[in-house]
C-alpha cells in the first residue's frame, strides 16, 4: 500500500506556475522532479509522458490535467502538483484548457501502484469543490494537507 508521504512532497508542488503551453509545463514539472530527485532522466520521462499522451489525453475536466509517465528513470513514485498563473490548451483536439496540473511519476513495473495513485485523484478531482479549493489555495502547506486527506 502506498502512502501519501510516499508520494507527496511540499517540495513537489508549484503555485502560479508560468508557462505558455502544455510542453512547457511538461518540461518545467519534468525539471522539479529531476530537482527533487524523483527521476534520473528528463529526458527518458518525458518520452514516457509523450507516449501516453499519444494514447488519449489526459485532460480530465475541471481544468485538470494528470499526465503520467511509467518509466525505468523514476527513482520514487511522486505525484508532482501545480496550479498554473494563466490556463493553457491540454488537447490539441478538444481545445480543452486545463489549470491544475497532477504529474504521475510511476516507476516501470509499478502497474498496481500506477492505477492505485490514478483510481485515488480521480476519487478526490471527482469530489465536489475539491479542484476549486486547490485553485484557490495561495500556498503550499495547505494544498498538501487537502492532497492528504
Amino acid at each position: 500500500m502506498i502512502t501519501v508521504s510516499d508520494l507527496y512532497s511540499k517540495n513537489l508542488i508549484v503555485l502560479n506556475l508560468e508557462a505558455d503551453n502544455k510542453d512547457e509545463v511538461i518540461s518545467k514539472m519534468s525539471d522539479l522532479l529531476k530537482t527533487e530527485n524523483r527521476i534520473d532522466s528528463i529526458s527518458e520521462f518525458e518520452k514516457a509522458i509523450y507516449e501516453r499522451e499519444t494514447e488519449a489525453t489526459t485532460e480530465v475536466g475541471e481544468d485538470t490535467a494528470i499526465p503520467h509517465g511509467r518509466s525505468e528513470c523514476v527513482l520514487h513514485n511522486s505525484v508532482c502538483i501545480a496550479s498554473l498563473k494563466k490556463p493553457v490548451i491540454w488537447s490539441e483536439d478538444s481545445g480543452e484548457t486545463v489549470e491544475i496540473i497532477f504529474m504521475l511519476a510511476v516507476k516501470k513495473d509499478s502497474t498496481d501502484t500506477h492505477i492505485e495513485i490514478l483510481s485515488d485523484l480521480a476519487s478526490k478531482i471527482m469530489e465536489d469543490g475539491f479542484i476549486d479549493k486547490i485553485k484557490n489555495i495561495n500556498n503550499k502547506d495547505d494544498i498538501y494537507k487537502l492532497i492528504s486527506k
